[in-house]
């Protein structure tokens, strides 16, 4: 919903623009959360650490969303109301306002080409965030790497992410979208395989922040796609699906990795799996999204 109001306040030519800077204030975050909460767990224990944090964050955040935060629905009402007028200048009427969400669903998963392989993008894009939350620690521990070490350079893939997005977000509005999100995918893909070829710290966090330079350049872009071929007044629901399909993309990738692991009793096998199915996601966006 933080994502939809920016968007319900932003230009039609800043959607790259308000997804970057959302993204980044998220995932940077992320990041940064990571390496404090890891310190914090070598002082006082894991539970209590993780206890306090989450809940200290959560009360932040629910102070602000009750008290700051103002509805922006009248802003995403004037740009349906530009569409109108927009389809009416050129002789056309507007679509009906009885699609249901089962019929969106299916529009949205299986008959629009665009929004097909932007949802499967989604969905392949997580695999890289479930390698990097549950598979990279433990392969660098694996490593005789401390806790904090391997807190570190992970910390180097949130937070290069989260700030390369605010240089990306703008550049798929000046640029187009479907280069920046191909690149992404492909680079992730050239790290995720030689994340497990290298043994050095220094190599693990230049291959961390390069790959999330390669989310960065995605992840803000995918969801300005699917922003750009939403009509106004579907656009939450459109963009409540593709997250919907980006988000199971941490569940999907986690178990399918996770199977992976236990029948090669090996943690190397899911950064191959993740580099070839990102290769593979990357080139279906490349055919079939316009430029």
């Amino acid at each position: 919903m933080a994502l939809n109001s920016k968007l319900d306040l932003a230009k039609s030519s800043q959607k790259g623009l308000v997804n970057g800077f959302n993204e980044f204030s998220g995932y940077a975050a992320v990041g940064l959360a990571g390496w404090i909460t890891a310190l914090l767990a070598e002082h006082y224990g894991a539970r209590e650490a993780l206890l306090g944090f989450g809940l200290a964050v959560i009360t932040l955040g629910l102070w602000l969303a009750i008290w700051k935060v103002m509805d922006t629905h009248p802003w995403s009402q004037l740009h349906q109301q530009l569409h109108r007028d927009a389809l009416a200048a050129k002789g056309e009427v507007e679509s009906s306002d009885t699609v249901g969400l089962k019929s969106m669903m299916l529009y949205a998963t299986f008959k629009q080409p665009q929004l097909m392989a932007l949802n499967q993008a989604g969905l392949v894009e997580k695999f890289i965030d479930a390698l990097v939350w549950v598979f990279m620690p433990v392969y660098l521990m694996s490593q005789a790497q401390s806790l904090v070490d391997a807190s570190a350079i992970i910390a180097v893939y949130g937070i290069v992410w989260g700030a390369s997005q605010l240089i990306t977000g703008p550049l798929s509005d000046k640029w187009g979208r479907r280069g920046l999100i191909v690149g992404g995918f492909w680079l992730c893909s050239i790290t995720s395989l030689a994340f497990v070829w290298v043994d050095s710290v220094w190599a693990w966090s230049v291959l961390a922040a390069l790959m999330g330079f390669g989310v960065a350049m995605l992840y803000p872009t995918l969801g300005a796609a699917v922003a750009d071929v939403s009509e106004p007044k579907w656009r939450a629901s459109l963009l409540g699906i593709y997250r919907f399909w980006r988000d199971f993309g941490y569940a999907a990738g986690a178990f399918l990795m996770g199977l992976l692991a236990y029948y090669t009793a090996s943690v190397v096998w899911p950064f191959y799996l993740v580099g070839g199915m990102m290769f593979f996601s990357g080139l279906w966006v490349l055919i079939a999204l316009r430029k």
